[in-house]
């Protein structure tokens, strides 16, 4: 009971740090997406249901919060935690390197997500989000260790997963 509620303590510093002006190192208003590192967590330790709707809930405060046209906060977080979910099934994201990787993975896909919205929809350049992209992809994946070193001793949760290997491992079994 405790651990759960310093976990939910944690998620609540680390979203107040997201939505927070003065961050020692916010760089003209660039910082590292927590959210995303929380929905990349989330999308890994949390069953599906709870994750969703950890993960909605956080989309949806930051949102309330930002000042961004309605829906493109759950819109980009909803799709990188049902990516996870959806490489989950391939993939063991159990090392750090790992992590890494699905972390730039969702970075991809919350910029194509921006890239399609700003350049279609309210017919922005993509040059000017281009290097804004970089910045906080860059401050994203220097934060990331951080905070998944602070998350993951609070909220470790074995799931039953059945990454690619485990079928191969399975189906030459069969075959011998």
């Amino acid at each position: 009971m405790i651990k759960k509620t310093l976990f939910i303590l944690l998620l609540c510093v680390l979203f107040l740090l997201q939505i927070s002006p003065l961050l020692p190192f916010a760089d003209d208003g660039i910082r590292p997406d927590i959210i995303l590192i929380l929905t990349v967590f989330l999308g890994v330790q949390l069953p599906l249901c709870k994750g969703a709707l950890a993960v909605f809930t956080l989309s949806c405060l930051m949102e309330a919060f930002s000042g961004v046209n309605t829906g493109l906060y759950p819109l980009i977080y909803m799709c990188v935690f049902i990516g996870i979910r959806s490489l989950e099934k391939f993939f063991d994201f159990s090392t750090t390197l790992n992590l890494f990787l699905l972390t730039t993975f969702s970075l991809i896909i919350k910029f194509i997500i921006l890239l399609f919205c700003f350049n279609f929809i309210y017919e922005y350049k993509h040059f000017a989000l281009q290097e804004l992209f970089l910045k906080e992809s860059a401050y994203t994946l220097l934060v990331l260790p951080a905070v998944f070193s602070l998350l993951s001793p609070m909220y470790k949760m074995q799931k039953n997963t059945f990454a690619i290997h485990d079928f191969i491992a399975e189906h030459e079994h069969r075959q011998s």
